[in-house]
């Protein structure tokens, strides 16, 4: 494992990932009163959040498996990757 400060012992690494998941426990229970009340509101955004990130990662998962020519990554990868940050 490497870490951004190299003087730091594998027991402070641990104890502070200790520290962010507990600290993230105390953040859910204190949300939950407020899921509560705008519970349909919640799942309405979430669905719509979901309906814009769920296409991309699907094709990427299916396409994955299917390398292009190296030829291809070289003449097209940049223009083709502009025009996705574009238009998507």
């Amino acid at each position: 494992m490497q870490c951004l400060v190299s003087s730091v012992q594998p027991l402070q690494v641990v104890r502070v990932g200790q520290a962010f998941c507990a600290l993230l426990a105390v953040l859910t229970l204190l949300w939950l009163p407020i899921i509560d009340v705008l519970s349909d509101q919640i799942f309405l955004y979430k669905e719509a959040v979901m309906a814009y990130l769920a296409p991309p990662i699907v094709s990427v998962y299916l396409l994955g498996p299917f390398p292009l020519p190296r030829r291809t990554w070289r003449e097209r990868g940049l223009p083709a990757q502009t025009r996705g940050r574009v238009c998507g």
